[in-house]
């Protein structure tokens, strides 16, 4: 009994120690761990630095200096478009230049009112002159084709007033008022399988004596276009 008395005693005495042991390696410990974070900065005292970047800024142009990420930002920056959109651009229709001008044209008839109406309204009494003088079957030529025709043999047939034919008629006219051609003058009866050459001071009442003289049977009738006016801007004789 003795002898289990002091074993139990000394293991009394050993665990005693042994935790002992650990709180003083445990205080230790603790005081180190104080004293590190006394001497430590604070927090506001500290400096910080930015993070360094890890691949370098793309620069403006194309390089072929370019390894790992740096090769993946260039492609992205400098990729092709894709089909789609060449698809779009191509799709889009091409202003031609007939469109172009159109739209100018438009725009400048709505800035220029009152100038285009009065080009309309001139284009548009031409236009009803000429009918109406073909409508009556009158045939026009020029000073130059009037030369050919006279000298082909025409018979030029002058349908002014006397006394302005006595001031400057072609050479071998006849002065045949406009009345008497439409009442059908015996004199261009025997003519009638020959070129009749009607002319007058401006064109209008010969152009009227051809259209008389067509409606009549006489196909190879013609009028002098412009009139005696013509004939003098082209500085072609006149006789009295």
């Amino acid at each position: 009994m003795p002898s289990s008395r002091r074993a139990v005693s000394r293991a009394m005495r050993s665990c005693n120690a042994l935790i002992s042991l650990r709180t003083a390696e445990s205080a230790a410990s603790l005081s180190r761990r104080s004293c590190a974070s006394a001497n430590e900065p604070s927090a506001a005292k500290r400096t910080t630095h930015p993070p360094r970047p890890t691949t370098r800024p793309l620069p403006d142009g194309p390089t072929f200096r370019i390894r790992g990420r740096s090769l993946v930002a260039f492609r992205r920056r400098f990729r092709r478009p894709s089909r789609l959109r060449r698809a779009d651009i191509l799709a889009r229709p091409a202003e031609s230049p007939s469109s172009r001008f159109m739209a100018q044209l438009v725009e400048f008839a709505g800035n220029h009112v009152w100038l285009v109406a009065g080009l309309v309204v001139s284009l548009a009494a031409v236009m009803f002159y000429e009918v109406r003088l073909r409508s009556q079957g009158a045939t026009h030529v020029s000073a130059a084709d009037a030369v050919r025709l006279i000298n082909k043999g025409a018979l030029v047939i002058d349908v002014r007033k006397p006394e302005e034919f006595e001031q400057g008629h072609i050479v071998n006219a006849r002065n045949i008022p406009l009345e008497r051609v439409a009442q059908g003058d015996d004199a261009i009866k025997k003519q009638k399988n020959k070129i009749l050459l009607a002319v007058c001071a401006d064109g209008v009442s010969s152009g009227r004596a051809a259209g008389h003289l067509r409606k009549a049977g006489y196909e190879n009738a013609f009028s002098l276009k412009g009139g005696l006016a013509s004939w003098r801007a082209d500085n072609l004789p006149l006789v009295k």
